[in-house]
């Protein structure tokens, strides 16, 4: 019985290890989610990603990911950057997410919502 506990804690001591920087949420068509936290990028700066669902399909998804970036060197409390348009479907379902080490996947689509994924690189 020890054995077993042993190698339960050590299973879940790995899978926390891997799943440490992959985030997983849903999303509507015609509507945004806002990630709540602030990822480091370029420069050392903190990123704040908005994501929008333009419109889904059974194996596909168009989004938009607005980012603002929080630096020493801005005037403001946070720079809008150019936002980044995606197609994230079966035939490429990963896109580098710009300015950040972070990709993001679609991982499924199931009629208005999908559930999309961010994971460190």
């Amino acid at each position: 019985m020890q054995v077993c506990k042993k190698l339960r804690e050590e299973l879940v001591k790995t899978f926390n290890e891997l799943a440490k920087d992959v985030f997983l949420f849903r999303i509507k068509e015609n509507e945004s989610v806002l990630f709540d936290k602030r990822l480091v990028g370029e420069r050392d700066c903190f990123y704040e990603l908005k994501f929008y669902c333009f419109s889904l399909g059974y194996d596909g998804i168009k989004i938009r990911i607005e980012i603002t970036r929080f630096g020493f060197d801005s005037p403001y409390p946070g720079t809008k950057m150019p936002s980044q348009d995606l197609f994230l479907g079966e035939h490429k379902p990963t896109e580098k997410i710009n300015y950040i080490p972070w990709t993001v996947t679609l991982v499924k689509t199931h009629g208005k919502t999908a559930v999309i994924s961010i994971e460190k690189q």
